[in-house]
């Protein structure tokens, strides 16, 4: 499982104008602060790799409020580029244990090789950012030694799903939040249209209308209509009363489509948070192979459960 904290999201909608990404991959050090549901992150991945750019992309777990777990999926996430990177800084960790003889100085000798390593044109991502706020010191020493070690080329992205105490991250970090991730009636439509061209404009008004401008709500809601079918959709589309009761009904009505195993072998991977072929074949039973609005598709096969 801990390989899946650094696969990243794959793209299946093409170009789409996230003004807040493009700025984002520029350069330097960037937060966006938003619930889940506003940041489809696909794109963003998709805008990077079309870029050609190396990615690191580390997605933090609950354990990574710990700092020497935090060192070593910082570690282990860079060697997927660089695979003799860090040994120094794990031979200090096994020499001078932070827990005896502080953290700050082993946080400064992964910073010091971030800085030596890393190529100018490699963009890092740091997903669910707000795992951290368990450990305040963990995000004291994210703050004060990885994050200014960066090459001031090579952009760095934090995504967090709350607010985070505002001096833990560098005063020079460009800042972005719901507001500037929410998208206009519009371009809901239009981001509609290319993911479900099939949808009359009523229908689309109606989407672009409960997903309140939220991206992800908005793509989960459309990969539903392909699924379910048209008809389907436009009657729960014509009668719902909120989101909450439209993604709650399409859920319901997916998973009474596969059978009682598989709605068990579901149940444990949402607690896993994460699903792999080879996870499901070695350790449970069930058909995962039909397609859901609520996986996200990841890099080396893995997938993910969005939350939104």
């Amino acid at each position: 499982m801990f390989t899946a904290k650094f696969a990243s999201p794959l793209d299946h909608i093409g170009p789409y104008p996230f003004p807040v990404f493009d700025q984002a991959a520029e350069h330097g050090l960037t937060l966006i602060t938003a619930p889940p549901g506003y940041l489809l992150d696909d794109s963003l991945a998709g805008l990077i790799a079309r870029q050609d750019r190396p990615l690191i992309w580390l997605r933090l777990g609950p354990e990574d409020s710990d700092p020497a777990t935090l060192l070593l999926s910082i570690i282990s996430s860079v060697r997927r580029l660089r695979a003799d990177f860090g040994v120094e800084t794990i031979a200090a960790m096994r020499a001078r244990p932070g827990p005896i003889f502080r953290w700050p100085p082993l946080f400064r000798s992964l910073g010091d090789e971030l800085h030596e390593t890393l190529d100018p044109s490699t963009v890092l991502v740091f997903e669910n950012l707000e795992m951290l706020a368990a450990g305040y010191e963990t995000m004291n020493l994210l703050g004060a030694y990885i994050l200014p070690s960066l090459p001031k080329q090579a952009p760095c992205i934090l995504i967090s799903n709350q607010r985070l105490p505002p001096a833990t991250i560098p005063e020079d970090a460009q800042r972005f939040d719901a507001k500037d991730l929410r998208l206009d009636n519009l371009a809901c439509i239009s981001l509609a249209e290319r993911i479900n061209a099939s949808l009359p404009p009523k229908q689309l008004q109606r989407v672009a209308q409960l997903s309140d401008g939220r991206p992800e709500v908005l793509v989960g809601i459309c990969a539903a209509c392909n699924l379910l079918g048209k008809e389907y959709m436009a009657k729960e589309l014509g009668q719902t009363r909120s989101v909450d009761d439209l993604l709650q009904t399409i859920t319901q009505a997916l998973v009474t489509q596969v059978d009682a195993q598989t709605q068990q072998t579901l149940g444990l991977l949402v607690q896993l948070g994460y699903s792999h072929p080879s996870l499901i074949g070695q350790t449970m039973k069930g058909d995962l192979s039909v397609d859901a609005p609520w996986f996200q598709q990841l890099t080396e096969d893995w997938e993910r459960f969005r939350r939104i």
